[in-house]
């Protein structure tokens, strides 16, 4: 995802969620492209721009659940989207070599 107004306008943020609210979220708007695209009458607009905003409900146990929702509010083509940065390659650290361990001797009584 790519942010294009507000305060956060061209930072780009990767949108994780391990809750039931966030994967709906997220099969929703997965579900919405797939239909537009499928339906064929999209004129090469299938990205879907989004708010991203929330909302809950009240639990008897943990009492107020938040969970994200996906507003699709506008559609462009892929050629017309932000420009994207490119993804950088992470290296691992490099680790220190392994220190010898003293050997222990165990005795069994």
């Amino acid at each position: 995802m790519k942010c294009l107004d507000g305060t956060d306008a061209g930072i780009e943020v990767r949108f994780r969620t391990p809750t039931v609210g966030g994967i709906q979220a997220v099969a929703g708007s997965i579900a919405a492209v797939r239909d537009r695209y499928n339906g064929g009458q999209h004129g090469g607009k299938i990205s879907p721009i989004v708010h991203l905003e929330k909302d809950s409900y009240p639990h008897l146990e943990h009492g107020r659940v938040w969970y994200p929702l996906l507003t699709i509010v506008d559609w462009i083509s892929p050629e017309d989207g932000p420009e994207l940065a490119p993804t950088p390659t992470e290296t691992p650290p490099a680790s220190p070599p392994p220190v010898e361990q003293p050997r222990r001797s165990r005795r069994v009584v």
